[in-house]
C-alpha cells in the first residue's frame, strides 16, 4: 500500500479525528474508506452488502418457508387480516 499526503484545514482535520476516534478507527483507515467509497465502481460489492443487510434485518417469518407458488400468487402476507389481499387469485393471461 502506498502512502499519500493529504492537506485539509484544521477544523476538518479535528472533525475527522474525532469521528475516527468515536468509531474506533485510525484517521488513515477513515480516509481510505471514504476515498474507496467515492472511486470504487458503485455496486461492486452489492451482493456482500445485500447479505449484510439481510443478516441485520429482523424478519418475522416465524420459521415459515414460502413456495414458488406462494411467491407467484402473492400469498406472502398470510394472516394480515385482509381477506382480499391474502386470498387473491393470480392474474390471468400470459406475461
Amino acid at each position: 500500500m502506498k502512502n499519500v499526503t493529504v492537506s485539509m484545514d484544521d477544523e476538518t482535520l479535528k472533525a475527522a479525528r474525532d469521528y475516527a476516534r468515536r468509531h474506533n478507527m485510525s484517521l488513515s483507515s477513515l480516509v481510505r474508506r471514504l476515498k474507496a467509497q467515492q472511486v470504487v465502481r458503485p455496486g461492486a460489492n452489492w451482493v456482500d452488502e445485500c447479505f449484510a443487510l439481510m443478516d441485520k434485518a429482523k424478519g418475522r417469518s416465524r420459521g415459515r418457508r414460502w413456495t414458488r407458488e406462494d411467491l407467484q400468487r402473492g400469498r406472502l402476507s398470510a394472516g394480515c387480516g385482509s381477506r382480499t389481499h391474502c386470498r387473491r387469485e393470480p392474474p390471468t393471461g400470459r406475461l
